[in-house]
């Protein structure tokens, strides 16, 4: 990547940033005069710019920002032209938060910084510019690849979003803010690494609310390690650096329960605003946030109760919660439940439309389990046993010790109990993919920051290890990594060493993704650099490799089926301007295998016809397990 190319990324990634902060500030405003009005006039203290605030914005903003692209979208004139004047509208209308900011900026010191805080902001700087750099590598992760930066081409090439995306009655239906907030970056940079950086963006404002808040609570110490722990996380920054939507989900999610913690510690209204804000944006990026807001509707429930309001008290201010956390996501619920009859179509509650065996086959695809006894759950940890991994795997026996600290109790109670009740769901009722443990990993993390700055004075440091290593024998830990399980190979993967020498432009984007593709896209680069027309028949992509369609320019690579294998069938290859045939031997022989009653009529829908197109075909490229074949005969002849 040249020089050039990354300033303008980093660019591009602060206007969203100024735009995102402008539309957060304004949205925030509105929502906690709401809430201050159902609580009887309250009034809202927090709005001088601080960390807190500055986290909150930004994510709020975000969020926002993809509702901007939504309405375009549905308005049919989502372009480049409308996407800008609609920042300008924004920025416009929000200059005077950019001036408050900036004058608070100006007035910001670190000569009163400890060193300690010093060493520590040094650590979370050099981690952040590790992620940003790897977050310009091109994409190269699998539902990326097939689904989140596609749909959002989709937008971007039709100038509206469909209310089933890609066409495809599952990932089609589902929530697609972070879809199209990739779209608003395509439709800016006509390049990925903005996507990659909007991702990691609305992580780093997750960052900065989570220090705001636990500096509120905990003092900075703890609030630095907490961010410090997060960047730590592996599984979390890969994924914020990617296409993906996960760690945006949680960020939301987590967000939202620390503001609501906050808000049953203090009873700001504010802190409830924030809540119910970000909650709405996590349910608008995916389904799986759902537990989350059923955790913290009961304990709302719960507060309330005990702090015995009046009935009208609770009623208005629950209806202002309520009313924000519609208004925020229930587009995408509203839309299914109009078209399908079903608000959660078509993971929950029914799935007209779709098969009963697609339907089993996508959710054995999610629920991947393995035993599900009490002895493996608290074995949980040990999917973290590696050196690469350390805070995680120290933060399920070192968290809990958090709950010793006499200080906001509350905060930390409803923190625990969330990783337990998650953690409990994720293993016995939802799947054991690690990817969507995130959320309980990071509360933990958060409770691990808590217990090592604060119970210094209530335990010695020796006891605490001791705690640890009775824990690990008791669960019977077996401590086993692959990998070599060293200092530098550690530090290579938290500074994202591998996507430096594409960052730095030593390395092209082919030299970049070769070795993860291979000769699949050694045959994309065939037909490119021959300048060969034509599209080319795909059929054993599917399920069991990578799908490289946003790498495919003049030659589009496609499964194909045909009932017939006669006039008919060639009919179809020419009305498709099919040409060639594309053949992994690994991945067809993977589909001979197969027992997978979905995969198993997926094959025997398309074998049969390559087979006899394959009959009038010849070969003319070949590399490792890799074919390329053109079709002759008929096709040609016509």
């Amino acid at each position: 990547m040249t020089g050039q190319a990354v300033v303008v990324a980093f660019g591009e990634s602060a206007v969203f940033a100024i735009v995102a902060l402008c539309a957060g500030e304004f949205l925030l405003s509105r929502a906690e005069l709401l809430v201050g009005r159902a609580l009887g006039g309250a009034v809202v203290r927090d709005r001088a710019p601080s960390a807190t605030r500055l986290g909150s914005a930004l994510l709020v903003g975000f969020g926002t920002e993809g509702y901007v692209g939504v309405g375009l979208g549905l308005a049919r004139i989502f372009s480049w032209i409308s996407l800008v004047i609609a920042a300008l509208v924004v920025v416009a209308v929000g200059r005077g938060v950019l001036r408050r900011y900036a004058a608070a900026a100006r007035h910001l010191s670190l000569r009163t910084v400890d060193r300690l805080i010093g060493l520590g902001l040094a650590g979370v700087a050099v981690l952040v510019l590790a992620n940003a750099q790897a977050a310009l590598a091109p994409p190269r992760q699998t539902d990326e690849l097939s689904y989140h930066l596609p749909q959002a081409e989709v937008i971007v090439h039709t100038h509206r979003l469909p209310l089933t995306l890609g066409g495809h009655y599952f990932y089609g239906n589902l929530p697609k803010l972070m879809e199209v907030l990739y779209a608003e970056a395509l439709a800016v940079s006509d390049d990925f690494p903005l996507t990659h950086l909007v991702h990691l963006m609305i992580v780093c404002s997750f960052l900065i609310f989570l220090y705001g808040t636990m500096r509120r609570f905990f003092g900075g110490n703890a609030g630095l390690l907490a961010v410090l722990f997060v960047l730590l996380y592996g599984d979390f920054l890969e994924n914020a650096t990617t296409a993906l939507i996960d760690a945006a989900g949680v960020s939301y999610e987590i967000g939202s329960l620390l503001a609501f913690a906050s808000w049953v510690e203090g009873r700001r209204p504010e802190d409830a605003a924030r809540s119910a804000l970000m909650m709405a944006f996590a349910l608008s990026v995916k389904y799986t946030s759902a537990p989350m807001l059923l955790f913290l509707g009961a304990m709302l429930a719960i507060a309330l109760f005990l702090s015995s309001p009046r009935l009208r008290y609770r009623a208005r201010f629950v209806g202002a919660l309520a009313a924000t956390v519609v208004v925020g996501c229930g587009f995408w619920y509203a839309k299914n439940a109009v078209r399908y009859g079903n608000p959660f179509y078509p993971l929950y509650f029914g799935h007209p439309g779709v098969s009963d065996l697609a339907y089993r086959g996508l959710i054995n695809d999610i629920q991947r389990f393995g035993p599900r006894t009490l002895h493996d759950f608290v074995r949980i940890p040990s999917r973290y046993a590696r050196l690469a991994d350390l805070t995680v795997f120290l933060s399920f026996y070192l968290g809990p010790f958090a709950l010793l600290v006499r200080r906001s109790t509350v905060i930390v109670r409803l923190l625990f109990a969330w990783a337990v009740l998650y953690s409990t769901y994720w293993f016995f009722l939802a799947t054991h993919q690690t990817r969507f443990l995130m959320s309980a990993v990071i509360t933990a993390a958060i409770l691990l920051a808590i217990a090592l700055v604060h119970l210094r004075g209530l335990l010695p440091r020796l006891g605490l290890v001791t705690a640890a290593i009775v824990a690990i024998v008791f669960t019977n830990i077996r401590i086993v990594d692959p990998r070599p399980a060293n200092i530098s190979y550690t530090t290579k993967v938290k500074l994202r060493y591998s996507t430096w020498a594409y960052a730095l432009g030593r390395e092209s984007t082919t030299e970049y993704l070769q070795p993860y593709f291979g000769c699949h896209l050694t045959a994309l680069h065939y037909l490119e650099q021959r300048h060969l027309t034509g599209n080319v028949i795909d059929n054993w992509t599917q399920w069991h490799d990578a799908v490289l369609t946003i790498y495919e320019s003049g030659n589009k690579f496609r499964n194909f089926a045909s009932t017939d294998r006669g006039a008919r069938l060639w009919a179809d290859l020419r009305s498709g301007d099919i040409r060639y045939v594309y053949v992994r031997e690994s991945m067809k022989a993977a589909f001979g295998h197969a027992t997978d009653p979905q995969e198993v009529a997926y094959r025997d829908e398309r074998l049969p016809v390559e087979t006899t197109i394959l009959r009038h075909a010849r070969p003319v490229w070949s590399e490792d397990e890799c074919r390329l074949y053109r079709i002759e005969g008929e096709v040609r002849d016509s």
